[in-house]
């Protein structure tokens, strides 16, 4: 399931106008769906309109990555469409970046900025197995179980053997009783 974080920036303002939470090693998870305002006033997007998101991480790496850019008449009208990428939450801390938004031209019109904290995950590089105690505890159990029934049933078979035994055994004592006796079988 994707998560769609909805945030606007104002191009007319400087400094970090929203703050995305992210959890470190959070994988194809989290959309930015960015509006773009003038003064307050919600700005059009015609067609030629190109967006991508440029910033450095904490630990120096750089991102700078493309975005969707929907138009006033797109699915998601002057909507401005980012998927956080792994890279953006490999490392956690908090980071500045620029919504970078350019004409057809090339040049960039606005940069409104915002900020990525990514929260850190300390399970995410540690040496615990991938699986919960409980879950092993749980699969543990139910190997038991079986291996408990699989014996169970193989004593009963066994039991069963030893009865069909005892019979033939039986039927053999008979017959050589009657066999000592001069009799015939």
């Amino acid at each position: 399931m994707d998560i769609i974080q909805r945030i606007a920036l104002d191009v007319s303002k400087d400094g970090i106008q929203a703050n995305v939470i992210a959890v470190q090693g959070e994988k194809g998870s989290r959309t930015l769906a960015i509006s773009l305002r003038n003064g307050g006033a919600p700005i059009s997007f015609g067609e030629g309109i190109s967006a991508a998101i440029r910033g450095l991480r904490p630990d120096g790496g750089e991102i700078f990555n493309s975005c969707i850019v929907y138009t006033e008449n797109g699915a998601y009208p002057n909507t401005v469409f980012y998927h956080v990428t792994p890279k953006n939450v490999e490392v956690a801390g908090t980071f500045l970046v620029r919504l970078e938004v350019g004409n057809a031209e090339g040049d960039v019109l606005w940069s409104p900025a915002f900020s990525i904290t990514v929260k850190e995950n300390p399970l995410i590089d540690s040496d615990m197995p991938k699986q919960a105690e409980y879950t092993a505890l749980l699969e543990a159990l139910a190997r038991a179980e079986s291996a408990e029934k699989a014996a169970a049933w193989h004593h009963a078979s066994i039991e069963e053997t030893l009865g069909d035994i005892d019979a033939a055994l039986d039927g053999i004592l008979a017959i050589q009783e009657k066999l000592i006796r001069g009799e015939t079988a």
